[in-house]
């Protein structure tokens, strides 16, 4: 009960865990139904034992559904009424008129059946990488192994099921077991929670909330990096700074909602283009700046037509009505040497797509780079 209710106030301090509140239930089953098999047991009544035995049932589909939750899936309603359904046709069969004994036995094969099952969802959840969840892992699939043993002393006779079990029995470990599990399984649940909660209001503080790219400031802590990083080891560094041309018609024609679809469709078009070690995000509004460590500004130049040939061709309607958005792009190479601001060539870049705006836009154009070409080459601003 002490672990129901630590769960409950947890999902009440971080209120998107929704699977705290599954394993809250179940920690509450757990404790309704070891009340009600005693009051049973105490006063020797049959129906109270076998109703606290199905209490018991309910804990290891409350703990699967619970890490459906986290993993992000949707809960069964199926598999969530199988059990029960189990166990109601078993106890109103009971084949040899025991409900007891078969009310047991179900119950024990639930923990075989639903308790793997969570580890296996637990295992296959690749976002998370804590501690916590293998400790969980740990706690339930050694939790759900102990029923075996159980399996085994109710079909050998060996576990009465009117009294309470001698404690030398194997029913003594399951009850240590038991209590361990009921301390640590709830900590490794609260703890795991935590960190996913955490984990997703950095992740929120890191992105652009419209199209899920990094912001501005992540954009430009990270280049800063990246940049440094080139001109220590003295390889290629180029920048490519986008913008959207005639954004503002866009929203003006097909409303803010459209808008929004075409920097979505946008952002979606350069990370397909990019590769892993590329750092892409939103400059502002309608612009956007990728950094692409180790490529030269022919490389750069090169993957910004790409994009904006693509995302012309693409985007040529929206909702069957013309569209035909196209992007400008300016790009730079970052210049070499221990003297130069690493943001130089954001500035040159940034002149570079005004070059591309003045002749027409939906063009790419790029910085003058002292290095491989004179003055003359670069087209001049009337």
């Amino acid at each position: 009960m002490a672990a129901g209710f630590m769960l409950l106030a947890s999902s009440l301090r971080f209120r998107e865990a929704i699977e705290l509140r599954w394993w809250a239930a179940a920690f509450f089953s757990a404790a309704i139904g070891v009340a009600v098999i005693i009051a049973g047991l105490v006063q020797e009544f049959d129906p109270a034992t076998v109703s606290g035995t199905a209490s018991l049932g309910l804990i290891p589909l409350l703990l699967w559904a619970g890490t459906e939750q986290f993993a992000r899936h949707r809960v069964s309603t199926t598999a969530m009424a199988f059990g029960p359904l189990v166990w109601l046709a078993a106890v109103l069969i009971a084949p040899g008129g025991d409900r007891h004994w078969w009310s047991t036995l179900v119950v024990f094969c639930l923990w075989l059946t639903y308790v793997p099952g969570a580890v296996w969802v637990l295992a296959r959840e690749v976002e998370t990488r804590s501690w916590a969840k293998y400790v969980l892992m740990t706690l339930l699939s050694v939790h759900a192994c102990l029923f075996i043993g159980a399996i085994y002393e109710l079909y050998a006779g060996r576990l009465p099921m009117y009294v309470v079990p001698d404690f030398t029995s194997f029913f003594g470990p399951i009850l240590l077991e038991a209590i361990l599990f009921s301390v640590g399984a709830p900590i490794s649940m609260i703890m795991l929670s935590k960190e996913r909660t955490e984990a997703a209001h950095i992740a929120a503080a890191r992105t652009d909330p419209l199209t899920g790219i990094a912001n501005r400031r992540v954009l430009f802590d990270d280049a800063e990096r990246e940049i440094a990083k080139c001109l220590r080891e003295g390889s290629p560094c180029s920048v490519i700074m986008f913008d959207l041309d005639h954004f503002k018609s866009i929203n003006d024609q097909h409303g803010h909602k459209g808008g929004d679809r075409v920097l979505r469709t946008f952002a979606e078009t350069v990370q397909e283009m990019l590769r892993p070690k590329d750092l892409f995000g939103r400059y502002g509004g309608e612009e956007f700046l990728a950094v692409l460590p180790g490529a030269t500004a022919d490389v750069a130049q090169v993957i910004a037509e790409r994009v904006r040939a693509r995302f012309t061709a693409e985007n040529r309607f929206l909702d069957g009505n013309v569209l035909d958005a196209t992007v400008s792009a300016g790009v730079a190479a970052v210049p070499k040497g221990p003297d130069e601001m690493y943001d130089a060539a954001f500035v040159a870049a940034d002149r570079a797509l005004y070059i591309a705006k003045r002749h027409g836009r939906n063009r790419v154009e790029r910085a003058f780079d002292p290095e491989r070409e004179s003055e003359d080459d670069v087209p001049r601003i009337a």
